[in-house]
């Protein structure tokens, strides 16, 4: 997220009431929520957003984990990956072949990115992350 500063001279040049400008800071803020999320792969059920660029991935995972309609279910199990600022990947663990394949995705790419968090396979469920620790 980007805070911007203005001073008054820029206040004055935008003639915007301080009122409006608040509601348009806010609505830019929320826009996002309003983003369904994809099914990138519906064999192995790979589901994410398209964000352009945006990194921050807490923000992704609140919104997967929001109670709005398209979102996760509450109860279901998914393992998350937040290899680099630009990924958060999403996935379950019923086809072990294919957690496997996902993991080395993430580990690549969080070893192959100049931006790299976190290696580490989480288990989301009911809003929370634990580490999973494994197949």
């Amino acid at each position: 997220m980007r805070i911007f500063f203005l001073d008054q001279a820029t206040l004055d040049q935008l003639n915007i009431p301080l009122e409006e400008l608040d509601h348009i800071a806010k609505s830019n803020f929320f826009r996002d929520l309003a983003k369904p999320m994809q099914l990138f792969d519906q064999q192995r059920k790979i589901f994410g957003f398209n964000y352009g660029d945006s990194y921050d991935s807490s923000r992704l995972l609140a919104i997967l984990t929001a109670s709005r309609e398209g979102t996760l279910p509450k109860d279901s199990h998914w393992l998350v990956m937040i290899p680099n600022r630009d990924v958060v990947l999403l996935f379950t663990n019923n086809n072990s072949a294919h957690t496997r394949q996902a993991i080395m995705i993430g580990q690549s790419s969080f070893i192959n990115n100049p931006y790299p968090i976190s290696s580490t396979v989480f288990k989301l469920h009911k809003g929370n992350l634990e580490i999973f620790k494994g197949l």
